[in-house]
């Protein structure tokens, strides 16, 4: 898809739910490949650098990029005729911002002091969760809401976006 994009907005919002599939591919691998086993050692590189992309990325995704799709771009959805992609869009922010608290919790737990078997069962629990709804949500805004703000957004508004995005 990405080739196909014309504005700059897009095409950020575009590499941005990339990036985050592929730390959720990682996520799901780790949580689901240990499924009877300890926890792993947070002290190996590997552990440690999920735990620390999967903190900057929860709080960049959920924060500052749902921020900025609520505050600039789900309200030239409405205005162009999709009121209700928004709206549903927005239903399931709400859905993954329930999940995020939790998670981010146990994962600085992780980077801490290492997870206990209990933490990491809950870890694995807040995971997989947040792994289906973030899938489910990024494949409505790739297939939906991308295509119809190419089509709403005209190179001086996108050019305004861009530039706004920073001061969400």
């Amino acid at each position: 898809m990405s080739n196909d994009l014309r504005r700059q907005v897009t095409q950020a919002m575009h590499e941005e739910h990339m990036a985050t599939l592929e730390l959720l591919g990682e996520l799901e691998r780790t949580v689901t490949a240990s499924i009877d086993s300890a926890p792993p050692d947070s002290a190996q590189p590997a552990t440690r650098d999920l735990l620390v992309a999967l903190v900057e990325n929860l709080e960049h995704e959920v924060g500052r990029h749902f921020d900025f799709e609520e505050q600039k771009l789900f309200p030239v959805l409405t205005a162009g005729g999709k009121g209700e992609l928004a709206g549903i869009l927005r239903h399931e922010h709400d859905a993954i911002r329930a999940y995020t608290p939790k998670l981010l919790e146990l994962a600085n737990l992780g980077l801490t002091s290492g997870l206990a078997p209990g933490d990491w069962n809950s870890f694995r629990h807040y995971s997989v969760a947040l792994i289906a709804q973030h899938h489910a949500h990024m494949r409505r805004e790739e297939s939906e809401m991308i295509p119809a703000l190419e089509k709403l957004i005209d190179p001086q508004r996108d050019w305004e976006l861009w530039n706004g995005y920073g001061s969400v």
